[in-house]
């Protein structure tokens, strides 16, 4: 959890928004990459999902995915629960 809070993870995490597409790896919606930066309706705040923790802390882009977070809550249904990022 604490690192999911760092500065390493928010790094991690602005690299892949601007180095992708910008979009939603299972649904293609648009994607942004902090709540403020949504303008209207068109864009979602972008979450990533570990597809697997073996690297955790030291991940590659193969073992995430860049998606939005209705598709985030999709494969974890547990996250439909918590709010949106």
């Amino acid at each position: 959890r604490s690192y999911m809070r760092s500065s390493l993870w928010r790094a991690r995490r602005w690299w892949w928004y601007h180095t992708g597409r910008n979009q939603c790896e299972d649904c293609g919606a648009e994607l942004a990459l902090h709540r403020w930066s949504v303008q209207g309706a068109v864009q979602t705040v972008m979450s990533v999902h570990h597809l697997t923790y073996a690297r955790l802390g030291h991940e590659r882009r193969e073992d995430v995915a860049v998606l939005c977070w209705p598709c985030h809550c999709k494969r974890e249904p547990w996250r439909s629960r918590v709010p949106a990022p």
